[in-house]
This record gives C-alpha cells, sequence and structure tokens, in this order.
C-alpha cells in the first residue's frame, strides 16, 4: 500500500513527454511511458514510490515507437506492440520485471484483454 507520508521531493528529466503513467498499489511502483516525437522512441521508466528509486531507466523495445504500456500489476510491467503504424490494435505482450528491468517473457500470439 502506498503510504500516507510518501516523500514528494523527487525530480528526474527525460528524453520526451510523459504519455502514460500508471500505478501499482500492491508493489507501490510508478510506471512511466516516455514519447519522443522527434526521434520516434518510446521508452519506459519505473520508480519505487517509497525511496524514490528508479528500478528501470529508458527501457525500450525491439521497435522503440510502435509499441506501449499496458499494465503495471503486482511488480510486473506488461508492455505490447501495435499491429501496424495505422491501427490502434495491440499485438504481443511483454513482461518485466518492474524491480529489475530483467524481462520474465514474451508473447507475440495473444492480446492483452482487461
Amino acid at each position: 500500500m502506498i503510504k500516507d507520508k510518501v516523500n514528494t521531493h523527487f525530480s528526474k528529466e527525460f528524453n520526451g513527454f510523459v504519455w502514460k503513467v500508471m500505478i501499482d498499489e500492491k508493489k507501490d511502483i510508478l510506471a512511466l511511458e516516455i514519447r519522443n516525437a522527434s526521434t520516434k522512441t518510446t521508452s519506459f521508466t519505473c520508480i519505487n514510490i517509497n525511496n524514490q528509486q528508479v528500478t528501470i531507466d529508458n527501457l525500450q523495445l525491439e521497435d522503440p515507437w510502435f509499441c506501449g504500456m499496458e499494465i503495471i500489476s503486482d511488480g510486473i510491467l506488461l508492455l505490447h506492440y501495435y499491429m501496424s503504424e495505422s491501427s490502434p490494435a495491440h499485438k504481443g505482450m511483454i513482461a518485466f520485471d518492474a524491480f529489475t528491468g530483467n524481462k520474465l517473457w514474451e508473447n507475440y500470439t495473444h492480446a492483452y484483454a482487461d
């Protein structure tokens, strides 16, 4: 659970705009999707809310533009690719440990469903 008295004094610069923000309330991790349109790159950062430690910094997938953040839950950051440049449909799932950045698994035959 997120503590009542979290230190809110945290600063970090990113190479792009913060596009999406999600919180893992079970593990107190803040996950950010950062997009830079000029370089056509997407990166992902995770921050431990309790101690302001950056646990994943500037993670990029093989295709650094047509990808996004699906969800963060129970310490797992789930990312996806897009079917194509012109489609918002998601393709595949890539799971990372939000504390280490290690890739846990990937599956390109399924897509995430709420």
